[in-house]
């Protein structure tokens, strides 16, 4: 659920960029399953989640965004637990 609240708070953050109506929003909440590892949803711009947790998996991450040929800009949505390693993950 918060996973969610986050991901209506920043399409609300960033409307200017992205035009997401609130159909969009619910749409998106009944139809995300997210398998924890760079999933990849396609719409008019592509979505890239993953559930990297510690510095291993955040460095896995970065380097398959790396490998992406992204058009445009690039936003990214971080969140953290506060028993993980931010500075690492960070890095």
């Amino acid at each position: 659920i918060s996973s969610a609240a986050t991901a209506i708070l920043v399409s609300h953050l960033l409307a200017n960029q992205l035009s997401v109506s609130d159909a969009n929003r619910l749409d998106a909440i009944k139809n995300t399953h997210l398998p924890g590892r760079f999933q990849i949803i396609q719409d008019r711009c592509p979505f890239i989640f993953d559930v990297a947790h510690n510095e291993a998996a955040a460095l896995m991450l970065a380097e398959r965004c790396a490998q992406t040929q992204p058009l445009g800009k690039t936003y990214a949505v971080f969140s953290l637990l506060d028993d993980k390693d931010c500075r690492a993950i960070v890095k």
